[in-house]
């Protein structure tokens, strides 16, 4: 993944996306996956493929559009899969209280 460095604590910077990660997340990444300690809720997850893609879009800003075209490219699925793919990744993350609105603290 680019763009982020390789273990970082968030304090999320500006996202065009509607979400963004939440703040005071221990974030490492290894390859083609993402290790993410969440210190408030005591958890550590574990994201590989689709779901690495998805986070590190988030974190670098991308767009919606960005993070389907670059799953879309990566695993060579339609546009429409992707879009889907990422809308439901990001559900799950919100789900997991990894992600919060844009705009919010």
């Amino acid at each position: 993944m680019t763009g982020m460095p390789a273990t970082t604590q968030s304090s999320a910077p500006p996202n065009r996306a509607n979400w963004r990660p939440v703040d005071g997340l221990i974030v490492q990444t290894l390859d083609n996956e993402v290790v993410i300690l969440d210190q408030y809720a005591g958890r550590v997850h574990q994201f590989t493929h689709t779901a690495a893609i998805v986070w590190c879009g988030l974190w670098e800003g991308q767009s919606m559009d960005e993070i389907a075209a670059t799953i879309a490219v990566r695993y060579d699925v339609p546009d429409f899969r992707a879009r889907k793919d990422a809308t439901r990744m990001i559900e799950q993350l919100k789900i997991m209280k990894l992600l919060t609105e844009r705009g919010s603290g």
